[in-house]
């Protein structure tokens, strides 16, 4: 797998971020889809994502065949039966994330936008209406969904019932650009998380 170093510093033990442009992902063979899919509608996102997948645990650990092994827990978050590698997987646009490691993770990108103030209500708990800025919006949404995803429940929890102060309190990093903002939750520890970022 080609890739360009964009980042690292030291947060977490052998844990690795790849954030890939869709079109670079389109050159992969197609994995199997794990099994909780194969009779669904599934989007282009969620197969990009699983082609990312396989593709890293294939160059990264050595291992083939696993994407279509991952199960589906009850609140939608998928898992491999043996839990290790552990791993979880964003899309925006143009770009899939997915962060894979020895430690459960929880990640999540979106393309910068202002987010409407509608959609506070939905993301902000009512203890945060303070936090209500439109610029800052999005990066609450991200770290919610993110988190939400690292805990296990994905969007199965209302992001307006969660704090914000609450979750900053469990180890995370956050890697944006002038397009994107991304943010993984991770377990601590003092080795560097190493992220990589696949142009065309």
């Amino acid at each position: 797998m080609h890739v360009i170093l964009l980042r690292s510093h030291s947060t977490i033990f052998y844990m690795y971020v790849y954030i890939i442009q869709k079109s670079y992902i389109e050159k992969y063979q197609q994995a199997i889809l794990p099994e909780h899919y194969r009779d669904k509608s599934v989007s282009d996102e969620t197969k990009m994502g699983y082609t990312l997948l396989a593709r890293i645990f294939e160059k990264q650990y050595g291992y083939t065949g696993l994407v279509e092994k991952i199960q589906v827990t009850e609140d939608g978050k998928p898992i491999l039966p043996t839990k290790y590698p552990y791993f979880n997987i964003s899309h925006s646009k143009d770009l899939v994330a997915c962060a894979v490691g020895v430690a459960e993770v929880g990640i999540d990108i979106e393309q910068k936008r202002i987010v409407s103030g509608t959609l506070a209500r939905h993301i902000l708990h009512k203890d945060e209406e303070y936090l209500f800025d439109e610029g800052e919006l999005l990066k609450i949404w991200v770290l919610k969904e993110a988190y939400s995803k690292y805990v296990g429940k994905g969007l199965s929890i209302g992001f307006n019932t969660i704090k914000i102060q609450n979750i900053l309190e469990t180890p995370h990093s956050i890697f944006h650009d002038s397009e994107y903002i991304c943010a993984v939750f991770h377990q601590p520890t003092s080795t560097p998380i190493t992220v990589f970022y696949v142009l065309p």
